[in-house]
């Protein structure tokens, strides 16, 4: 069976500002993850007049995760340089195969010999 690769644009580093207002679609995500927690998020909350930022809305979601998921509660909260997109995705650990799997081969470039036709 032949391997496809599909290529994914890195994520730009403007994706994420701990600092900007979340947007709506964020605190959907975060009443949802608080109803299936137990936590009762339609508590009359103390109204301020700053929105709740990306960073707020990412910590309360790390909390939440870890009343929900015990066994992962070690798991540090992501920082910057965990997120950097500096090494390519599958380069940690020397970039070996893993166990059981050979390494994929890189594409030859096609060769041009006299016969070859120029396209385009």
């Amino acid at each position: 069976m032949a391997v496809i690769k599909i290529s994914v644009p890195k994520t730009p580093k403007s994706a994420f500002n701990k600092n900007r207002p979340a947007s709506g679609l964020l605190i959907a995500q975060l009443e949802h993850l608080e109803t299936a927690s137990g936590v009762d998020y339609s508590a009359p909350k103390k109204q301020s007049k700053k929105p709740l930022t990306e960073g707020q809305v990412a910590a309360r979601i790390h909390e939440l995760t870890k009343t929900l998921h015990p066994h992962a509660a070690d798991v540090p909260l992501p920082t910057a340089r965990m997120i950097s997109h500096a090494e390519e995705p599958g380069a940690v650990g020397g970039g070996a195969a893993p166990a059981g799997r050979k390494a994929p081969k890189k594409a030859a470039a096609p060769k041009r010999g006299r016969k070859a036709r120029k396209r385009g």
